[in-house]
């Protein structure tokens, strides 16, 4: 076993010396291509993550939107014209209708 195990560390370490001498040969021109090329093979993880993310996010306001729908306002008051007057802010910029509702006399 430790004969095997000698073979392939000096397997290893001939390889490594090739590998090495190899790249004090290669020029500066060939050497950038070869960064180039490794650089361009890795894949591009934001090209994927963005749209993943894009949707994931409108799930997420599409679940928080129907778990929480949006509600008419309360019956807040029992008089139906007050309570028009509350959902409906325009009754409020008629001074009259204002002043009809403060003297009028609740029941």
């Amino acid at each position: 076993m430790t004969e095997k195990a000698d073979l392939e560390k000096q397997l290893s370490q001939r390889a490594r010396s090739a590998l090495n001498r190899s790249l004090e040969q290669v020029d500066a021109k060939r050497l950038a291509e070869i960064r180039a090329l490794a650089l361009a093979s890795r894949p591009n993880l934001l090209r994927y993550y963005v749209p993943v993310a894009g949707i994931a996010a409108s799930l997420l306001v599409a679940v928080l939107y129907w778990q929480n729908p949006v509600t008419a306002m309360p019956e807040i008051y029992a008089d139906p014209i007050e309570q028009a007057a509350a959902m409906d802010m325009e009754f409020l910029d008629d001074v009259e209708l204002v002043a009809w509702l403060l003297v009028e006399p609740t029941a």
